[in-house]
This record gives structure tokens, C-alpha cells and sequence, in this order.
């Protein structure tokens, strides 16, 4: 048996090369990877000199960039790090704030990033997702299997 990559609902949920099963060795193709690119900010491209870049602006954290206002706290790790070993400081587009004014050329403070780059991070798994009408199914076995009741207090 192999080491799993990952794990979800106190290790009951086990995710190898090949999908995700349960800990008993049953496969469980009623879930799927959670994507970074699924929790992060989806910033603006721009295009310079035929490489065409991800613009992150300085107040990148502020929560109305993220999904549902909730800032993932792995996907900031991943774009500090992307900003640390791979960003440009730069004037970026002020999105928003230049259609409000109606001034299409209005910069603010920011970074680029390769989008390249930016893909390859956003690709990496982080978590796994399940659709709602699978959910007491899904915490059901993870409890048989010995999941802590306290994993499975659901969060709506």
C-alpha cells in the first residue's frame, strides 16, 4: 500500500495518484480535488512583450479579491510566495477604480507574475470537494471509518 498524497475528514478520506478512497481501500469517485485556483483571487492578465502576465495588486489580500470574501489561507501562502521568487514590482491597471472614473489609464502599485508561473501554482491540489446532496453519505462513512465528530460538524 502507498503512502496517500493527501488526506480530508481525519484521514478517512485518502487521496492517491489515481483518485481519492477511502481509508478501507474503496474508491470514492463521488468527490474531487479542490484546485488553489478554486480559493484564490482570479486577478487580471495583461500581455507585455508577448509574455503575458498575472497583475496582482498591493492590497492583493484585501478580501473583496477573494471568493466569498474569504481569504484561504494556504492560497495567500502560495501568492506570497509566488510575489517573493517570482513577481515584478510594477504599475498594474486599477481595475475598477478606473471604470468607476471613467479613466482607462490609472495605475496603482502591484505585481506581475508569469502566468505560467502563476497556472502551475493554481493547478496544485489543496483540498476535495463532494456535491451537498452526498454529504451526510460522505460523513457517514467517514465516521464508520472512525473520523472524529468533531471533523464532521458540517459548516452551513
Amino acid at each position: 500500500m502507498f503512502a496517500p498524497l493527501s488526506t480530508a475528514l481525519g484521514g478517512a478520506l485518502q487521496r492517491r495518484t489515481d483518485g481519492w478512497y477511502w481509508s478501507d481501500g474503496a474508491q470514492e469517485p463521488r468527490v474531487r480535488d479542490m484546485l488553489l485556483s478554486e480559493v484564490a483571487p482570479n486577478f487580471r492578465c495583461c500581455n507585455c512583450g508577448g509574455i503575458t502576465y498575472v497583475e496582482i495588486p498591493a492590497r492583493w489580500r484585501d478580501a473583496r479579491y477573494w471568493p466569498g470574501g474569504r481569504i484561504d489561507t494556504q492560497a495567500a501562502q502560495e501568492i506570497d510566495t509566488l510575489l517573493r521568487e517570482a513577481g515584478t514590482r510594477s504599475a498594474i491597471y486599477l481595475e475598477g477604480l478606473a471604470e468607476a472614473l471613467d479613466d482607462h489609464r490609472l495605475t496603482g502599485e502591484g505585481w506581475l507574475v508569469d502566468v505560467a508561473q502563476w497556472d502551475a501554482v493554481m493547478r496544485e491540489q489543496c483540498g476535495v470537494w463532494w456535491d451537498y446532496e452526498h454529504e451526510a453519505d460522505i460523513y457517514a462513512r467517514a465516521a464508520a471509518l472512525g473520523c472524529p465528530a468533531h471533523i464532521l460538524r458540517p459548516t452551513r
